[in-house]
């Protein structure tokens, strides 16, 4: 009968993506983004708000956004499959008292509508530059609340990142 080894492993010795490494790594990378800091101190007189972790009784007050928060979900893997998949949530919010309808092609639109589908893409796209030590993201899925709670408007995502063993 084999034996079991007795050596033990931390999970950050184990796992080929580090969720706590890929979180800090996109928060500062949004942090620090001038594009996309730039566009919301235009549209919203501050830049982003980034952070992970938040009291859900206690939701970030209006001064806080714009805003991404980041956190973990899920980590799947094990020694019979040759990939490591790990997913990131993402929710990004704006503050937009603006009740004036903005043309977007043939349409009018809530202005909050169209500015927080344009935070949403630059958001993904500085996310989605991150260097993922040799991952790559899979799939992104979005959720939209189609109970928009006026002035606020939020957009939440899972990110899925896989890494080939």
């Amino acid at each position: 009968m084999a034996s079991i080894p007795t050596q033990s492993y931390s999970p950050l010795q184990v796992t080929p993506l580090n969720l706590l490494d890929i979180i800090s790594q996109m928060g500062m990378a949004l942090k620090s983004n001038q594009t996309l800091n730039d566009w919301c101190r235009i549209f919203y007189s501050q830049g982003l708000h980034v952070f992970s972790g938040s009291d859900p009784e206690n939701p970030p007050g209006r001064d806080k956004y714009p805003m991404v928060e980041i956190f973990p979900l899920a980590d799947n893997g094990g020694l019979t499959i040759d990939h490591w998949e790990t997913t990131i949530g993402l929710v990004c919010g704006i503050y937009d008292s603006e009740l004036k309808l903005q043309p977007y092609q043939d349409f009018e639109l809530q202005r909050g509508i169209v500015k927080l589908e344009e935070l949403y893409g630059q958001i993904l796209a500085v996310a989605g530059a991150v260097d993922l030590n040799g991952g790559y993201v899979a799939e992104i899925s979005a959720h939209r609340d189609p109970d928009i709670l006026f002035p606020f408007f939020i957009i939440g995502a899972s990110i899925k990142i896989i890494k080939p063993l």
